[in-house]
């Protein structure tokens, strides 16, 4: 059997029996589990998709993200069980349609999945079928609701049982009986003591002496699992002293509280539709009157402590509460459960949510664009498809999503950044309550075409105010996009010490790590572009290598901007310096060596003053097309990067010509030595360094005369398989255990210098690379104009097998051994 329970996060969390038992019936309907049970995707082995515990056959077009769904009119699923009842779970909402149930080949019914967003419904569920063999199908019929936008279908997880305890049983709800509850109130007004709140007799009511808020403690006299409150009001003062607005905190141990339900009413328009109701003469019984507060998750507690903020005219009156607790079974509850083909571990593997999505979604090569509103020109879909990005974010627009363009292209990927206030810092916590207007209904409405959010943008972790809103809005955003990467961007120094890092890292729980640092400017030298790519890397690199646990287990991918702006006498100032093929090339060719899966293009703007893309008549130059096919090249290594993880990065470091008092000198680059030995699984290459990639030597050439012709640094990208693939991932691989690395020439030219004196085309700055091995086994190269893989030639010498490179400048490429 396997099964997966999927809550909320809780550190360190030792699991026991009776844990698993209880919170295994929260996976089994599809909702959160209650704060007690809080955990992270636990996942007890092994997968369960054999014919003897359930099966799924899909036909028909259905597409894969984090769920499974399907637009295709006449595309079905069946799912293949042995049991008594069955839920199915997925989502709700506005572009949900409708589809055909049925059920061991009989028409059952049809359902309707428009309703307002619910990423965790029951879209079916039967509590009672007889036992044995069963196949249920789930049919898309292609209709929608009047009100709906879309005709999808969506399938998140599946559970049944296998014996007469039902699922849909363990979620009824019953009384708390009064009896048993031990009550106190701020204040009472003389004879109005709060048990006449708790006697059952609507005839008798409480009332407070006061206005002032009020705060009703309750023991329920033992845990439960709290579902729901009732409520009446004053039958003989209906219009007195309703109450309005109210907050519930619970407690284990009545001392210490956590808030469940925040500054939320019992249903005002419910009460509206009675009032009318009475007041034309029907006098309704008091359950007619009851209102009910449902607590969005389940939460267990002994003690309950409700707030009452404000009511309707006058003091605080109440004739009758009651308390609900959903019914647990009376043995435990184990039954039997299975995933579907899309879902995470069945697909991906024990592998991190940014890791999942890269997978799914594909390497990302993204680009910041302006957008409607902003006074500058919106970018064409024909310079979009021109230049091979995969999607676009916006530009410092307050309304984070390009409605306007991505409704023109809704096949385009999108991503958000400085979400949610559209600057840099999280100047705000987030709301507590009720859906966010910072996000825009036509966000929500393409979510499956979204593949990351951004916090703010370069704020410093170091601030407290800012740590505090940071980590606040990582479990906002959690809730509003669960299937996006979640990550904030630095620049280097943001995280001023290894504890900054450490708490970021256990404590927010990024989906990914971003940095932007831009290496060239008009003051700049070429020796030192290695050195600053590398050392705003480093940090990025090291901790989205050990994962939100800091143990390497499960790592999350990392990645970076580029630019494309013209900088001054700094980076990131403005001004006439334009970048040159090789340079181009270098940041991102280095940073696939390093391990990097994400970029994001610093900016596509017409602006010529500004941008470097397009000229004065708007058409693209040079660097656009440069670029272009950079972007081509990185897209077609991207299946095969995107389920690798860099394990090392060496360096075959090069020599430079120094001027010292008026002496020339050549000077070895030496360049893991400034980083003084702080740099993580970066250094020297040597055959002992990674003895199973089978590299006895590497000798590099300079044949041009950039650099004076001395060779420059050359460097080496180990990879492994991710930890933890699905057989099913795994499967993209032409051997068991394929070999990575990655050859990238570091020469770059042309940093502060004019365009005439740059010589940095990626022709002008080549080098010769030999490689000499110690084996002759088959060895791959994937050509990245065409993403194939093919066998690569070697040639047999004295003492191993030889292979010459030609690579342009900043160019790189991508080998594996197929062993």
């Amino acid at each position: 059997m396997g099964f997966i329970l999927k809550a909320s996060k809780m550190k360190n969390l030792k699991l026991t029996a009776q844990t698993i038992c209880s919170a295994l019936l929260f996976f089994c309907i599809g909702l959160t589990s209650p704060s007690s049970f809080a955990l992270e995707q636990v996942i007890i082995e092994q997968d369960d998709e054999s014919t003897a515990n359930g099966h799924i056959d899909y036909s028909g077009s259905w597409h894969r993200d984090e769920n499974t769904w399907s637009d295709t009119t006449g595309a079905y699923v069946n799912i293949r069980f042995n049991g008594t009842s069955i839920v199915v779970n997925g989502i709700k909402g506005p572009d949900q349609g409708i589809m055909d149930v049925y059920l061991d080949g009989v028409f059952l019914r049809s359902e309707d999945n428009n309703a307002p967003r619910d990423r965790n419904a029951f879209i079916f569920s039967e509590p009672k079928i007889s036992g044995g063999e069963h196949i249920l199908k789930l049919v898309v019929t292609g209709k929608k609701a009047p009100e709906g936008t879309g005709t999808k279908i969506t399938i998140r997880n599946v559970a049944y049982t296998k014996d007469d305890t039902l699922v849909v049983d363990a979620f009824k709800m019953t009384q708390i009986p009064n009896s048993e509850l031990s009550i106190q109130a701020t204040s009472s007004a003389n004879d109005s003591g709060i048990a006449n709140a708790f006697d059952g007799d609507s005839a008798t009511h409480w009332v407070a002496n006061s206005t002032e808020n009020q705060t009703i403690d309750i023991d329920l006299g033992h845990q439960y699992l709290v579902g729901k409150i009732g409520m009446i009001p004053d039958i003989n003062q209906l219009t007195q002293g309703r109450l309005r607005k109210i907050s519930l905190y619970t407690s284990d141990d009545g001392v210490n509280y956590v808030r469940s339900l925040d500054d939320v009413a019992f249903g005002s328009n419910e009460w509206t539709g009675r009032q009318a109701a009475i007041n034309a003469g029907f006098a309704p019984s008091t359950d007619q009157i009851f209102y009910y507060l449902h607590l969005p998750e389940p939460r267990r507690a002994r003690y309950l402590r409700l707030a009452i903020h404000s009511t309707w005219n006058g003091v605080a009156r109440v004739a009758d509460f009651k308390l609900y607790r959903y019914i647990e079974p009376a043995k435990p509850y184990s039954p039997k459960t299975f995933k579907l083909p899309i879902f995470q571990q069945n697909v991906y593997g024990d592998i991190s949510h940014g890791q999942k999505v890269l997978i799914e979604k594909g390497l990302q090569v993204q680009a910041w664009i302006p957008i409607e509103g902003s006074g500058r020109r919106e970018l064409s879909r024909e310079d979009f498809d021109r230049l091979n990005i995969t999607g676009v974010a916006n530009y410092s627009q307050r309304s984070l999503y390009p409605e306007n363009f991505l409704s023109r292209n809704p096949d385009l990927l999108w991503s958000a950044a400085k979400f949610p206030f559209g600057n840099s810092k999280l100047t705000a916590l987030p709301p507590t309550t009720g859906d966010s207007p910072l996000i825009p209904q036509a966000l929500i409405d393409n979510l499956s075409k979204g593949v990351s959010i951004c916090l703010g943008d370069e704020q410093e972790y170091g601030d407290l105010i800012q740590r505090r809103n940071t980590l606040a809005w990582f479990e906002y955003a959690r809730s509003h996009f669960p299937d996006q990467i979640i990550h904030t961007n630095q620049v280097e120094g943001q995280f001023r010490s290894i504890a900054d890092w450490e708490h970021y890292m256990t404590n927010a729980e990024p989906d990914m790590l971003t940095y932007d640092y831009y290496v060239y400017s008009s003051s700049g030298r070429d020796e030192d572009v290695p050195y600053l790519a590398l050392k705003n890397m480093n940090g990025p690199r090291k901790y989205a290598s050990l994962g939100v646990d800091l143990t390497g287990n499960k790592p999350i991918p990392f990645g970076l901007y580029l630019g494309a702006y013209k900088t001054g006498g700094n980076s990131y100032a403005e001004g006439w310096y334009e970048f040159t093929e090789s340079q181009k090339k270098f940041i991102p060719f280095i940073a696939m060596a390093a391990g990097a899966k994400w970029f994001s293009l610093f900016r596509v703007e017409y602006d010529k003053y500004g941008s470097f893309l397009f000229g004065e008549d708007g058409w693209p130059t040079h660097h656009f097309f440069e670029y272009a096919n950079i972007f081509k090249q990185m897209r077609n290594l991207g299946p095969h990067l995107v389920r690798l993880q860099n394990i090392d990065l060496a360096v075959v470091s090069g020599q430079t010509l120094e001027l010292t008092d008026g002496v020339k000198n050549i000077v070895d680059n030496d360049l893991p030595g400034r980083f003084n030995n702080g740099y993580f699984q970066f250094g020297d290459w040597s055959r002992d360094r990674n003895p199973s990639y089978h590299i006895e030597s590497v000798t590099v050439v300079n044949p041009e005369t950039v650099n004076n012709g001395l060779a420059q640094d050359v460097f080496i990208g180990y990879f492994d398989l991710l930890p933890n693939l699905s057989e099913q991932q795994l499967s993209f691989f032409s051997s068991q255990a394929p070999k990575y690395f990655m050859v990238v020439n570091g020469q770059t030219s042309g940093n502060g210098r004019t365009f005439k004196a740059q010589f940095g085309s990626s022709k002008e700055t080549k080098q010769n690379i030999r490689l000499v091995f110690s084996q002759s086994g088959t060895l791959k190269k994937v050509n990245k104009n065409t993403g194939a893989s093919e066998t690569v030639p070697l040639i047999a010498i004295d003492g191993g097998y030889e292979l010459n490179l030609s690579i342009g400048g900043g160019d790189g490429e991508l080998f594996f051994w197929q062993e």
